[in-house]
């Protein structure tokens, strides 16, 4: 390239032999000197500039809608990315990606310009997306070290090019490839890092809880109330206050197990539970750990390149008991072999292997552990009395089929699917 008058130099030996290209004109070959005067032909054949989309090259005439090259290696490469999609994230204009769920191995939504659908396509209106021009559902697949150029084809005139699959935009993805005449380069990278919760849920003192909800009470008629084994009324309220006061400031390990008089009393046949309990403090995690290896071998002879990847992916989720936890195994493989001068040969194999465990979710996945985890108010007993541990809010003479104390106490059980 020259700058605006024209004037260059280059990097050669006197006698060099190179060879000038530019689209729209002739190649030249010329001998290298220290002072060079080059001028091109125009090319009358060869209609306006070039444009790379995917796999092939179409001219800029031809070429519909918008297009973003994604800069992989700022967006990939110099960050410890576990997710593309995260990556992706505020790198290209007009491109939304959202995640509702924090939990490890979710899927973001990916959006293009905003596109919502019709009403009878809910699930139609993700963008295409083409790893080296085969489609894969989502990007959690694709292992970040595997990536060589990410582009972004934003609006519905794709589907001029890639089909009506492609109206809600394109994302192309190619991977990397081996050079001719190269060593064999054994590559390995590996990342520990650690999460932590930006917030956590809190909980309102055990007091305030009851007063809120005799209040509602006295707007139904109701003065007093059992629920699963505790009782409310007005006289708890005042109870638990007394109990904030006195051992509110102590620990769950200097309480101890419950003790009748001072943890809970029974008056009449109704339970009333005054201990308060943090859940969130109990049962989750202050910070996760996660990691990430890699491990490639590239290279390639006069005829052969190759790019042959392994990585493994694992993520533990913030719950103590039962917690959840993502492991991803990705084998990636690219051979291209010159069988002759008119034919070539590639082989391109992506195995993605993805296990997610995660605490199991009840009424057929509606409710999962955060909502047993909050739901129950803070005087839940959560420890022990006489040695058995209390599984749920049942009235403290009745706990002969506890669990062991190991698990975690919630009413109903956790079980691991």
């Amino acid at each position: 390239m020259t700058d605006i008058n024209g004037h260059f130099t280059i990097n050669a030996r006197p006698g060099d032999k190179l060879t000038i290209t530019y689209v729209g004109y002739n190649a030249m070959q010329v001998t290298a000197k220290a002072d060079m005067r080059i001028t091109l032909t125009e090319n009358a054949s060869q209609l306006g500039e070039v444009v790379v989309v995917g796999y092939g090259t179409q001219k800029k005439v031809n070429l519909t809608g918008a297009v973003s090259n994604v800069n992989v290696k700022e967006a990939i490469a110099s960050r410890p990315i576990t997710d593309v999609a995260k990556a992706l994230q505020g790198i290209t204009p007009g491109l939304t990606i959202t995640n509702r769920v924090g939990g490890v191995g979710t899927q973001s939504a990916v959006k293009l310009r905003g596109s919502v659908g019709s009403l009878s396509a809910e699930g139609g209106t993700s963008p295409l997306i083409l790893v080296d021009n085969v489609e894969v559902p989502n990007l959690n697949l694709v292992n970040p070290d595997d990536i060589e150029t990410i582009s972004v084809l934003k609006d519905a005139a794709s589907a001029s090019i890639y089909g009506t699959r492609a109206a809600w935009g394109v994302i192309l993805i190619t991977t990397k490839q081996g050079s001719n005449n190269d060593k064999i380069n054994v590559s390995y990278s590996n990342n520990f890092a650690w999460s932590t919760p930006t917030k956590m849920a809190e909980q309102m003192k055990a007091s305030d809880n009851a007063r809120f909800i005799f209040e509602i009470m006295k707007s139904k008629g109701l003065s007093k109330k059992a629920n699963i084994g505790y009782t409310i009324d007005e006289a708890l309220i005042g109870k638990l206050e007394e109990w904030e006061n006195k051992y509110g400031g102590m620990s769950q390990e200097e309480l101890g197990e419950m003790q009748q008089g001072r943890d809970f009393e029974i008056v009449g046949g109704s339970t009333y539970f005054y201990r308060s309990f943090d859940p969130i403090k109990e049962f989750t995690r202050k910070w996760t750990p996660q990691q990430n290896h890699n491990l490639s071998v590239t290279g390639g002879s006069k005829k052969t390149t190759y790019n042959i990847s392994l990585s493994y992916l694992t993520q533990s989720g913030v719950m103590k008991y039962n917690s959840d936890k993502y492991d991803r195994y990705t084998l990636h493989s690219n051979i291209t072999t010159n069988v002759t001068d008119w034919w070539k040969v590639r082989t391109n194999v992506l195995f993605t292997r993805t296990k997610n465990d995660e605490p199991y979710r009840f009424t057929s996945g509606q409710y999962d552990a955060w909502f047993y985890l909050l739901r129950w108010p803070r005087w839940y007993p959560y420890t022990t009395y006489q040695a058995n541990p209390s599984v749920r809010p049942l009235p403290i003479s009745n706990m002969a089929t506890a669990r062991t104390p190991q698990q975690p106490m919630f009413a109903p059980t956790w079980v691991q699917r």
